[in-house]
């Protein structure tokens, strides 16, 4: 109920909760209050079934006799009786606190008291931020969500307190798959009956696709975005040179191996779509092996990957 309400609020706020450094350390402590919650209720429960057995032992009716005979087990049942109104009320203030659970004033305080939770995240971000950062970042989707708490930071990134946030794997989506995607079902239906040019510009976008992969993976945002300016603005028209040149080297490359490849002519189709005008260049570069090493580069690539899939 507690995480619904908290998902709740950052929705109203138009925070992503699954994008905020946040969301690592609100999992943390709620964890970790459920965990010393249950730890409780299964020391209550250890104890009251002692408790049942003991009083088993003893005759429901009063004597001195009685009391001297199992005097031992009457002291110990006493002091299964406080022992259990004691767990009884430490759960009861855990459950309080997991009630009362604010976010403005629970996540500084806990950052204050685990600092150790920033390396954690950084963990999960595979390093791309400092802690310092990591901070920065907190903060600015604390004030988003209206608190006024905010983590310490160091000066020199409390001047920037209203930039915007530093860019790492847990706050960048990876939106560009959809794109790609999109554009090579486009360009499929647009060229269906170019086969050559329909599978080089498909082959080029997926190039793209397996860079930008690289690069989240590996944090390098400012690829990243060059990346996606570049698919944002393609139009395969205005590439043709390259994006044919590239199929041909990989066609260039299969036939020194005496493979069969399906060949289609790029000539008669570039014609057929008044392009004609740039098949001489296409044909000095395929000449020069311009995109050869391109090619064989790519053939191995695709090789390594069905070994991967096979392997798996």
């Amino acid at each position: 109920n507690k995480l619904i309400e908290i998902f709740h609020l950052f929705e109203d706020h138009n925070i992503s909760f699954m994008n905020s450094e946040l969301r690592i350390i609100i999992y943390k402590e709620l964890t970790n209050i459920l965990k010393e919650s249950l730890s409780l209720l299964e020391k209550y429960i250890m104890n009251i079934s002692r408790l049942v057995q003991l009083k088993q032992k003893v005759p429901k009716k009063e004597s001195i006799i009685n009391k001297i005979i199992y005097h031992t087990t009457l002291d110990e049942i006493d002091d299964l009786i406080i022992k259990c109104e004691e767990i009884l009320s430490l759960y009861q203030e855990k459950d309080q606190e997991l009630f009362q659970y604010e976010i403005g004033r629970n996540v500084r305080k806990y950052v204050l008291n685990h600092p150790d939770i920033l390396e954690e995240i950084r963990k999960e971000i595979n390093y791309s931020s400092t802690h310092e950062e990591i901070i920065h970042n907190c903060n600015i989707d604390l004030r988003t969500l209206g608190y006024e708490e905010l983590i310490e930071l160091d000066s020199y990134l409390e001047q920037e307190q209203f930039l915007d946030k530093y860019d790492n794997s847990i706050n960048m989506e990876f939106d560009l798959y959809d794109e790609i995607v999109e554009k090579i079902e486009y360009y499929k239906r647009i060229y269906e009956e170019f086969p050559f040019i329909k599978h080089s510009i498909e082959e080029y976008l997926l190039d793209y696709l397996e860079d930008a992969i690289t690069a989240y993976k590996e944090n390098n945002w400012r690829i990243y975005y060059q990346i996606k300016e570049r698919i944002k603005s393609f139009n395969a028209e205005n590439c043709f040179i390259e994006i044919i040149g590239k199929r041909i080297g990989f066609c260039q490359y299969i036939d020194t191996l005496n493979l069969e490849l399906e060949e289609d002519n790029y000539k008669e189709e570039l014609e057929k779509l008044n392009y004609q005008d740039i098949i001489s260049q296409i044909e000095k570069e395929a000449s020069d092996k311009k995109y050869y090493e391109y090619g064989k580069r790519q053939y191995h690539h695709l090789q390594d990957d069905d070994k991967k899939e096979k392997n798996a």
